[in-house]
């Protein structure tokens, strides 16, 4: 994980943290072993929730139909390489101020990159779009887990954040509003 200004680490870092019916997590292992178990403990439902084995193969079934009818009727306006336009629009949309995420791209340089990076960047994006691929590492992210109020020792007081590529969000971006105006016209 990349490690944020030296103040505001030590202003949001607890020292030690305890997840209930575990022992208190001291060294730096410890504690990044904790947060993952913790994590995972919020990702995982209560054992009585009764999953709804119908809805999901409604679902499922619903999703095989619509993956079949997308391949008979190709949408070309979905198909088509960005234009700069849709580029320089998606960069009016990313906001200031925000943190890179671990390739340490910001918004502010991708804003402000000038028309070399808008060509670059159209060139990257319509590759990645003809290839149909998207960069494993835009879809990682650093955890930082920001203080709220409470005892520092409980994870449970802490609201996490995961830091993105800014990159990553601004090709998103392109297609968020490709596939909102493709929705809107259907």
């Amino acid at each position: 994980e990349r490690e944020l200004g030296s103040s505001k680490r030590s202003q949001n870092s607890p020292g030690c943290i305890q997840i209930p019916g575990h022992p208190l997590a001291v060294s730096a292992e410890e504690r990044r072993e904790a947060w993952a178990e913790y994590r995972e403990m919020l990702g995982t439902p209560p054992q009585d929730v009764r999953f709804n084995a119908t809805f999901f193969e409604e679902t499922k079934n619903w999703a095989e139909e619509y993956l079949r009818a997308s391949w008979e009727d190709r949408d070309q306006e979905l198909d088509k390489p960005f234009s700069d336009e849709e580029v320089i629009q998606a960069m009016k949309k990313i906001k200031h101020h925000k943190s890179p995420g671990m390739d340490g791209i910001s918004n502010e340089l991708l804003k402000y990159g000038g028309l070399p990076l808008l060509g670059a960047l159209l060139k990257l994006f319509n590759k990645l779009h003809a290839m149909e691929v998207f960069p494993r590492d835009w879809g990682k992210a650093a955890c930082v887990q920001l203080y709220k109020s409470g005892e520092r020792t409980d994870p449970g007081n802490y609201r996490g954040i995961a830091l993105i590529s800014c990159l990553g969000k601004l090709y998103l971006t392109l297609w968020a509003e490709r596939l909102t105006n493709r929705a809107e016209t259907c």
